[in-house]
This record gives structure tokens, C-alpha cells and sequence, in this order.
């Protein structure tokens, strides 16, 4: 199961994230290292998943279903930015308003 987990972390990171985590030998680590890169820099991951999505462009090299499966892949990203957002502009409202 350890093997099958960390394959598929490893399978869908971008090459230049798995230069990052490489080094890490279990997926345990690997999850950890992910942690410490990404999950604190959420205004620039913000910024860089709207700008993927506004200015997403279909590749022509690639098949149409390929370049779907990106976009939807988008899409989710996107919508659970907006979901994330709401939450914390009602979190803000409520907090200063009662």
C-alpha cells in the first residue's frame, strides 16, 4: 500500500515539485516536504491558480479529451479556491459583525 501511495504522489507532480521531494523516501516524508513548500504560501497559490484558469488555452498537440481533463482539473482547483475564500469572508463578516 506504501509503494502504491507514493507512486501515485510521484505519477502527478510536476518535475520541477519532484525535484523537491526526490530525496524523501517515504510517503509520509514526501507529504511532509509537500507541506512545508506549499501550504503556507497560499496568496501566491491563490494568484497562480486564478491566472490557470483565465488563461488556460487548449494545446493543440495534445487530444481534445487530454486537454479537457486539464480544464476540469482547472475547474476543481478554481472552485475550491472560491469555496475557500467564501469561507473566510464569512468567517470574517461574522467575526467582526457579532
Amino acid at each position: 500500500m506504501e509503494n502504491a501511495v507514493y507512486g501515485a504522489i510521484v505519477l502527478n507532480l510536476s518535475d520541477n515539485v519532484l525535484r523537491e521531494v526526490i530525496g524523501e523516501e517515504t510517503t509520509y516524508g514526501m507529504w511532509k516536504k509537500l507541506e512545508e513548500l506549499y501550504q503556507h504560501k497560499d496568496l501566491p497559490n491563490r494568484a497562480f491558480v486564478r491566472e490557470r484558469f483565465f488563461t488556460f488555452k487548449m494545446d493543440d498537440n495534445k487530444l481534445v479529451i487530454e486537454n479537457l481533463e486539464e480544464f476540469k482539473k482547472l475547474s476543481s482547483e478554481f472552485k475550491e479556491l472560491r469555496d475557500k475564500i467564501g469561507d473566510e469572508k464569512n468567517r470574517s463578516f461574522y467575526s467582526t459583525h457579532f
